[in-house]
């Protein structure tokens, strides 16, 4: 009976511990609003994961920006409401910024006007405030 308490409690472990797939859940009424759940605890591993999507991701449109927030009660909120400036319970996006931890830009080449380039800028997990550092250029290189 130990043996088995034992070895039912060790399985108990061994599958809540396992890390749970990063999920990118796109707003239906906001233009580039993502909330990424399931984040992973290492920046390196959630930098990773931002740029696999973005590139793997064909619907993403190259004439806006794309700003990626970490999942919580405050940011589900634009998942499917538009931001409420007034009255007494507001919500609005500048409510958000510190849980805002990448965004993507999209800017015209200066040779073609017809291709853009994707710029991703990265906060991080664990910043607050406005500091971002670029990552990397990774969609539609100009030449």
């Amino acid at each position: 009976m130990k043996k088995i308490t034992i070895l039912l409690i060790v399985c108990l472990l061994l599958i809540s511990c396992k890390e749970k797939k990063v999920e990118f859940v796109e707003s239906k009424v906001i233009k580039g609003f993502f909330v990424v759940k399931n984040l992973p605890k290492e920046d390196s591993l959630l930098q990773n994961q931002l740029v696999d999507f973005v590139v793997k991701n064909p619907k993403i449109p190259n004439d806006s920006s794309i700003h990626f927030y970490s999942d919580n009660s405050d940011t589900r909120y634009f998942l499917d409401q538009l931001p409420d400036p007034g009255g007494f319970s507001s919500h609005e996006l500048e409510d958000i910024e510190d849980y805002n931890i990448a965004k993507l830009f999209f800017i015209k080449c200066k040779n073609d006007s017809s291709k853009f380039i994707g710029e991703l800028y990265y906060k991080g997990l664990h910043t607050k405030g406005s500091r971002y550092i670029k990552i990397d250029t990774i969609v539609n290189k100009c030449n």
